[in-house]
């Protein structure tokens, strides 16, 4: 499978759609969805955001009955209540081509597996996590309505306010770990699913502010916990509090 860019993976070749400026963003890492919308609209499109998979669906169904499709979805991997590879599935049995409706998968990961299961499921490119605005260009030129030329390198990101919150997540997340870390009692599966939730976030953006070291070692932190998904995790949580903590001002 070629490489267009360092941060896409064209998965089939297809049509550019250019009926409509709308693109929807289905993400349920908030800081990750608004950082992709502001890439967007500065390239001079419109979106809108959907949390989880199944809202994307129902925002994509409403769209297309109000006789304004989107052009292009941006669709995460891991998502509540529905995946983005289900999603995908839902919006292809529907009679949502591929030709109507270009699907991109987007993760923090770019395992051969993912790609794979997004080319069944109906997807056609992907988009790995950190999002920049040169790989969303790509994505957009391949798949996407007529855009606004900008220059890529002219940019600053992320804005001041998403800054404050990603510097808030991070010491959420340690926090967290710190927290189960003090429990006596056994550190249940409900927590360990939220941890690697948070993990997985922080994965996610933290390339996007300059902090790759940070996104790696998340990663490699919630590969951990699913690997010893019904072990012993403490010995892992406690080297990923201090992997955070050296890294975490």
């Amino acid at each position: 499978m070629a490489k267009r860019h360092a941060n896409v993976f064209p998965l089939q070749p297809g049509a550019k759609s250019r009926l409509e400026t709308r693109i929807l963003i289905a993400d349920d890492n908030g800081i990750s969805a608004e950082m992709m919308a502001l890439m967007v609209h500065r390239l001079g499109l419109q979106t809108d955001l959907a949390a989880t998979g199944l809202e994307a669906v129902q925002r994509v169904e409403a769209a297309a009955n109000s006789q304004r499709p989107y052009a292009l979805v941006l669709m995460d991997l891991y998502m509540p209540v529905m995946d983005g590879l289900e999603a995908t599935r839902r919006l292809r049995a529907a009679g949502h081509s591929a030709e109507s409706l270009p699907v991109v998968l987007v993760s923090a990961a770019n395992s051969p597996d993912e790609i794979r299961s997004g080319l069944i499921a109906g997807m056609q490119a992907y988009l790995v996590k950190p999002i920049t605005l040169t790989g969303l260009t790509h994505i957009l030129d391949a798949w996407g309505p007529t855009r606004r030329t900008v220059d890529p390198q002219n940019q600053v990101w992320p804005n001041p306010s998403l800054r404050i919150r990603f510097e808030e997540r991070k010491l959420a997340t340690l926090s967290r770990i710190e927290q189960a870390l003090r429990k006596n009692a056994p550190i249940d599966a409900a927590m360990i699913a939220d941890l690697r939730d948070m993990l997985h976030k922080l994965a996610g953006v933290a390339g996007s502010f300059g902090e790759e070291g940070l996104s790696i070692a998340a990663a490699q932190c919630e590969a951990e916990l699913i690997a010893l998904a019904g072990g012993d995790v403490r010995p892992a949580l406690a080297e990923a509090r201090d992997r955070l903590r050296a890294i975490t001002p």
